[in-house]
């Protein structure tokens, strides 16, 4: 019984911060689009998808970061800091 309330818990959590990482994202990119505190959110973005290529890149090896150009644009979001 035990075992099941961690199972339904993980996966609660695994959802909750599914639909997060979503809502983050489109936020970060209606906020680039508009141009509104565009240095803060280049940096969040630039985090956001460093986190991503390093998991993915973890998960599934270096080709495939390199195959969706995550790398590029990470550092075009750090790079939208200086601009």
């Amino acid at each position: 019984m035990l075992q099941d309330a961690f199972k339904l818990q993980f996966i609660l959590c695994f959802f909750v911060f599914h639909l997060d990482v979503y809502i983050f994202e489109t936020i970060l990119g209606i906020l680039l689009i508009i141009g509104f505190k565009t240095r803060i959110t280049a940096v969040l973005s630039g985090a956001m998808l460093i986190i991503f290529a390093l998991g993915l890149t973890v998960g599934t090896g270096f080709k495939t970061s390199l195959d969706y150009s995550v790398f590029s644009a990470s550092a075009g979001a750090i790079i939208l800091i200086y601009f």
